[in-house]
């Protein structure tokens, strides 16, 4: 049987001392930055987004600290400050589609708001103003959730599905 202690060179104790503080530094110094990078990258990702809301028209949104958004346009557009859903921190996590089905993009923000709900904003891309606007719920039927809550956009059938829950209870308002 082959000795492999026989075949790894000696050094100093002094210098195996020096190399496995290094090797330590090393390991301790990539697991520090492997623990960054999702919080970079989640923060980029959902603070930022760039979408196209139409052929050529190209959104960017951001976050602000103060928990709403900011969206400008490549068409030149001054900057738009918009509402947001953040939570108790001011996060937000923003997304797009369309909410109201007339083909353009629309910017919606996101928020956890306890365990199980996530409040939502959604903006609407209005061509003819060149702006986005606030998309309400309908305030003028009976509806088991206030605002827009875990909302779903059903293309099919073009229908909105908020949905909550209160208690032990879930409930969904479909507008």
């Amino acid at each position: 049987m082959h000795d492999l202690r026989m075949t790894v060179p000696a050094i100093g104790c002094a210098a195996q001392k020096r190399a496995s503080s290094r090797l330590l530094v090393c390991v301790l110094a990539g697991i520090c930055l492997m623990a960054l990078l999702p919080r970079a990258w989640a923060a980029e990702t959902d603070a930022e987004l760039h979408f196209e809301v139409a052929d050529g028209l190209v959104a960017h949104a951001r976050v602000l600290e103060d928990g709403g958004i900011e969206v400008r346009t490549n068409r030149g557009m001054q900057p738009q400050r918009l509402p947001a859903a953040s939570d108790e921190e001011g996060r937000s996590r923003l997304d797009h589609g369309d909410y109201n089905f007339d083909g353009y993009q629309d910017l919606v923000s996101r928020a956890s708001a306890g365990q199980v709900n996530e409040a939502v904003v959604v903006n609407v891309y209005d061509p003819a103003q060149g702006m986005f606007r606030e998309l309400v719920a309908p305030t003028d039927t009976p509806a088991n959730c206030e605002g827009f809550w875990s909302l779903l956009a059903d293309e099919a059938s073009r229908t909105l599905t908020s949905s909550c829950r209160g208690g032990p209870m879930w409930y969904s308002d479909v507008y």
